[in-house]
Parts: C-alpha cells; structure tokens; sequence
C-alpha cells in the first residue's frame, strides 16, 4: 500500500497541517480577542520590563491546507501574530510547542520571516506548560491559544499555565469527544481520558444519569474545579463551534483572572448570532 504523501505548502514547499472547514470558525475566534486586546497588548509593550507573549502548546506547521475545498490558510500562531502586528501591537515574542519537531521548525520559519520574536518548544502540553511558565516575563500580558486534539488538555496543563499572573486562556473543549467518551467511562481508555480532564470527576458526577445531564454536570464540575484551585474564573459564554450536519464539535472557553478578559469575551459573543452556549 502506498504511503500518503505529507502535504506543503507550494507557496514555500515546507509542511502543512491539515483541517476541516470549520477551523476557519475557531481562527476566527482567535483573530478578534487578539484584535480586542490590542490596547492590553500595548500598554504592558511600553512598560519597562515587560513584554506581550502569544502562546500556543500545539502550534502545528504554522500552515494548513482544508481537505475539503485544498485551499492553504495560516494556522493559529500566524493568525494570533499577524493579527496583532495588523493593529501596530505585535506581540513581544511567540512561544511556539508542539510534540512533532517538523511542525515546530516549519512555524518557527514562517514567523520569523514574518518578524516574529519567537521561542521554540518540542514537548508534551503538559511539559511544555511548565517550560512557559519558566520562559516568560512574570511582569508581562500572556495570551495562551490551546486546540488539542479531543480532550487533549489535561487540568495540571491549565493550572499549571494559570501560576501565570496575568494570562488569558482560550482553550478547545471537544463536544465531540465528551459524546463519546462519558458512555464508556466505566472502562479504559475511557476513564483515564476523562480524568486527565477533570481529575476525580466520578465523585461528582453520577453516571446513571443521561448522557446529556451527564456531560452537564461533568462540565460544571471542570469548571468548579478550575476556579477553586487556581483561583481564575471561566467565562459562561462557551462559543460554539458545529460541523457537518450542524453536528456540535467544540465549544471555545474563555480563563481569566481580569474582568476586562471576559467583558472582552462577551463583546464578541454578543456581536454573533447567540452562538454561546452556557453551562452554570
């Protein structure tokens, strides 16, 4: 059987990952909060040993191409830096990570020939979270991007990135995932998946309970979790991302600690069409 062929990018024949259409919608999502913060971004700028960081733990290639229609787009960390550098707000440096060490050299080289100051990682989310938070200036603004695939975040990532004094999270959470997951969470792998995500959930959730009002209260339960033990808060408005069939796929969640970040988070969610979706 012949092997697939990895994917470029003709315009500069390095790899590419690969998407859905509806990874437009979550770039998107991406692209206003770090136009919104564009005045959060310049202020800590100019402050004197300071600095503004975008942050991203699965970076990919920087690059993609949509399977679908073959059209080639920018990935998250070039959207976040071109982004910010449309609105003369660039970013200090950019902390790029992820476990495949092609697609770390293939972003490292497009945002440095895009102007990006940028600081490279080839670890585990959850390794490499320590690694940023050893990197960055305490005294400084930090925006961390987090799209994992499926539930691929585990809550020691995120608290550990929240030691962080001032950084907003805006991180994937797969409905998808969860759908398929909570029904056999009695059995591995299953069970370990669902733990990494909300550790001793089992204790809060009951599991003779509908899959739907299952998933409420596990959810609710991350979220109680999270901001009891980092003191940072979840904003109620998750942005819903659907795909096929208008099928659910992911909800967008904001962490903060500032109120600012989630009054930002609501000015975009109310400029949609009620595309949030609550849990608490």
């Amino acid at each position: 059987m012949r092997a697939k062929e990895t994917p470029t990018d003709p315009i500069d024949n390095m790899i590419v990952g690969e998407c859905r259409e509806w990874a437009q919608e979550k770039l998107a999502n991406l692209r206003r909060y770090v136009d919104i913060t564009r005045k959060v971004r310049a202020k800590w700028n100019t402050y004197p040993d300071s600095e503004s960081t975008y942050i991203d733990l699965f970076c990919n290639a920087g690059r993609m191409v949509d399977l679908q229609t073959g059209e080639y787009t920018d990935g998250s960390p070039l959207v976040a830096w071109k982004e910010a550098r449309r609105s003369e707000t660039s970013f200090s440096r950019v902390l790029i990570n992820d476990i495949e060490p092609t697609y770390v050299s293939a972003a490292e080289a497009r945002l440095r020939r895009d102007g990006a100051n940028v600081v490279t990682s080839i670890r585990t989310a959850a390794n490499a979270a320590q690694w940023v938070v050893d990197t960055v200036n305490p005294n400084g603004y930090h925006l961390a991007f987090l799209d994992p695939f499926n539930l691929g975040v585990s809550f020691h990532t995120i608290a550990t990135l929240l030691k962080i004094q001032r950084i907003d999270i805006l991180l994937h959470i797969s409905s998808f995932d969860l759908a398929r997951n909570l029904p056999q969470a009695n059995c591995e792998p299953h069970r370990s998946k669902m733990e990494q995500f909300a550790p001793d959930w089992e204790k809060h959730v009951d599991a003779r309970l509908r899959p739907e009002r299952m998933r409420e209260m596990y959810l609710n339960y991350w979220v109680h979790l999270v901001e009891e033990k980092t003191g940072r808060r979840v904003s109620p408005r998750w942005r819903l991302v659907r795909g096929p069939n208008n099928a659910p796929l992911y909800w967008i969640a904001l962490i903060a600690g500032h109120e600012l970040a989630h009054k930002f988070w609501t000015e975009i969610d109310k400029s949609e069409q009620q595309r949030s979706f609550g849990f608490y």
